[in-house]
């Protein structure tokens, strides 16, 4: 066989190689990452509710009411395509984050990630649900995983990680439904 022969084809096959590289690399990097924090809330007293924001890569807080579709993920986590799509769903910035802040907050989701989760406790009613989460990387299921900082309202539980605590205190800042 002619060692030749596939010479021709290596232009094609680099790029497809780089083509599938760059799509992974986009999802496993943490540093590439496309939202790394959100806050939910969502109420089915009196009329539906459901309001929130995604913090994204750039530090930027988008917001959203009332999205046409959400895609939650699961008790596995949620796909890249789910988490892209909801981000396409907001429908303002209201804020930007520095991103030397957002740099130190980012750090503390690998901490976080690993913490109890208090059980939820009666705390009101119609109040509906506000929560805040974190996403993670998940190199092996290839899915972001939904990290449990936080959550108000009817029910109340938290992360008692420390790193989740501390961001839970930084999250809230940037207009959240909280009861304390």
């Amino acid at each position: 066989m002619n060692k030749y022969i596939l010479l021709p084809f290596l232009p094609f096959l680099f790029f497809c190689f780089a083509l599938c590289a760059c799509e992974k690399d986009e999802i496993s990097d943490p540093s590439r990452q496309i939202v790394y924090f959100a806050y939910e809330y969502i109420n089915y007293a009196w009329g539906y509710q459901h309001t929130g924001w995604l913090i994204d890569s750039a530090g930027n807080l988008n917001a959203y009411n009332l999205p046409d579709e959400w895609q939650p993920g699961n008790e596995e986590g949620i796909s890249y395509k789910d988490l892209k799509f909801n981000l396409s769903q907001t429908d303002s910035v209201i804020a930007t984050i520095d991103p030397a802040v957002l740099t130190l907050k980012v750090q503390l989701i690998g901490e976080a990630k690993d913490g109890i989760i208090t059980p939820a406790i009666h705390a009101a009613c119609d109040a509906g649900t506000s929560a805040l989460y974190a996403y993670y990387y998940d190199v092996e299921k290839q899915l972001y995983r939904i990290v449990f900082l936080a959550r108000s309202g009817d029910f109340e539980s938290h992360n008692t990680s420390p790193a989740a605590v501390e961001l839970t205190e930084w999250l809230k800042q940037f207009g959240v439904f909280w009861l304390d």
